[in-house]
């Protein structure tokens, strides 16, 4: 009886905790819908002017004073080097044979340990023809450039292009814009991405709810409950 009672009462709780799940996830999309969508400079800046609030900003990114280096072509708005050593190590292994005896021995393998990474960025960046501390905006993942060999120590490089077309979401208040990311998408294509219907969400509550459930009836009758009696 008290079993059912514990899981009547988590029931209850789930369906609560679930329905503000599927609120919150309601209010986060209509956030998105009612957010206004911008492509031209002017607008883009009587928006942070006027403190418009949330909006999709379709423009190109552009970095100022983009970062270079001889070993790497082009301009980048951020460049990483990652230096490896090709380096010996050794390891004890233990085998058994046939006949149940065990045998030591050291084997040697080479693996490239990274000895050294460094990095440069632009400090400064235009989007929509606005400028902006770079910090501000989050650009896509790196990729990887190239790969110098010396012997046994070799350079890779990594970096995020100068330039870039795609949507930002942010929020336009005080002349400037929230941190936000860029995605090489137009404004209608992230607005898609971004939304969600909250099935996965909702689904792994119910997952981690029921193992709750299941260890609250566990733990239940795992204690001797002589208050019972």
């Amino acid at each position: 009886m008290f079993s059912v009672a514990i899981i009547c009462v988590m029931l209850i709780l789930g369906i609560v905790i679930h329905q503000k799940i599927s609120d919150s996830v309601t209010n986060k999309n209509r956030e998105y819908e009612t957010a206004i969508h911008i492509e031209t400079q002017d607008v883009f800046e009587y928006g942070m002017m006027t403190n418009v609030g949330n909006a999709f900003v379709y423009g190109e990114y552009v970095a100022i004073n983009p970062v270079t280096n001889p070993d790497v072509d082009g301009e980048w708005s951020y460049l990483e080097r990652i230096t490896k050593r090709y380096t010996m190590h050794t390891r004890t292994v233990t085998t058994t044979d046939g006949k149940g005896h065990a045998h030591i021995r050291v084997e040697t393998y080479y693996t490239w340990d990274t000895i050294d990474r460094q990095s440069w960025k632009a400090e400064l960046c235009t989007f929509l023809g606005h400028e902006f501390d770079a910090k501000l905006i989050d650009l896509p993942k790196v990729c990887h450039i190239k790969t110098i060999r010396n012997g046994n120590i070799k350079y890779e490089w990594y970096g995020k292009y100068s330039k870039y077309t795609g949507t930002i979401y942010a929020k336009l208040e005080n002349n400037t814009i929230s941190n936000t990311s860029l995605y090489e998408k137009s404004t209608i294509e992230t607005m898609e991405a971004m939304k969600s219907n909250g099935t996965l969400a909702i689904a792994g509550f119910w997952v981690l709810w029921i193992i709750l459930i299941a260890a609250a009836i566990f733990g239940f009758y795992y204690l001797e409950n002589n208050w019972l009696e």
